[in-house]
Parts: structure tokens; sequence; C-alpha cells
């Protein structure tokens, strides 16, 4: 299958609003939602995450404990940065 850039940038910044959003609501189930029953998820520091519920399992689990509930995920420049910002929090 062929995707469009369009299709492509579209699928990106539905990502990256979901994440912005996660990180809003502090509810990180979304992000879970966004992947297959079936994926394979490399996360570089976790390893090898398979099917969705362990991807749900690892991301409820490490961005609502610190230091993870304390990162505030920004869009800048078409790229998802994350900041260390816990004093930021509140200001969500």
């Amino acid at each position: 299958m062929t995707w469009t850039r369009t299709e492509l940038e579209d699928a990106f910044a539905g990502y990256q609003n979901t994440v912005v959003e996660c990180t809003r609501s502090g509810d990180w189930n979304a992000f879970a939602d966004m992947f297959t029953e079936d994926v394979v998820y490399v996360e570089h520091a976790f390893g090898t995450l398979n099917g969705r519920e362990a991807v749900r399992k690892w991301v409820t689990r490490t961005m609502t404990e610190f230091p993870g509930q304390s990162l505030h995920y920004t869009n800048t420049c078409n790229a998802l940065s994350v900041l260390a910002a816990s004093q930021f929090r509140s200001s969500l």
C-alpha cells in the first residue's frame, strides 16, 4: 500500500494531537488505542512490546508516574519536542 504525502502528514498530525491531549488529560489510553491489537512497538529504553495491551500497560504506567507525568509535549516545527517541565504541569 502506498500513502500520499497528505495522508502521512494527516496521520502524523493525528498522532501529535493525541499525545498532546493525553498529556493534558493525564489519560494515556487513547495513545494505546491508536495501535492495532497485534502491534509490535519498539520503545528505545524499554524494548519491544507485543500487542496493544502491552503498549497500554507500559504507557499508562510510565506516563502517570514520576518523571513521566512531569513531561510537557509541544508540537514545534512538525516535530514532537519533549520538555521536562513539571513546574508548568498545572498550567496545561
